[in-house]
């Protein structure tokens, strides 16, 4: 959550759920799960995901990128 907070992303949104729970109707949580019980990321663009990411340094990458794209 931190990581994803650490630089100003204009236009981004970021939505997160615990573990187990339901997307409770938000369709870009839905198929999104943890991977191999860690904390998980997937940063999105114009409907098309990365690859999922559980390091903190995966997330600054995929984030800049994709404000950079």
């Amino acid at each position: 959550i931190q990581a994803a907070h650490t630089d100003f992303l204009a236009h981004a949104v970021i939505v997160g759920r615990k573990d187990g729970e339901a997307p409770a109707g938000i369709p870009l949580l839905e198929g999104r799960d943890m991977v191999d019980g860690q904390p998980t990321v997937y940063v999105c663009r114009r409907y098309a995901c990365r690859n999922p990411v559980t390091d903190v340094s995966g997330v600054l990458r995929g984030l800049r990128a994709a404000s950079e794209s």
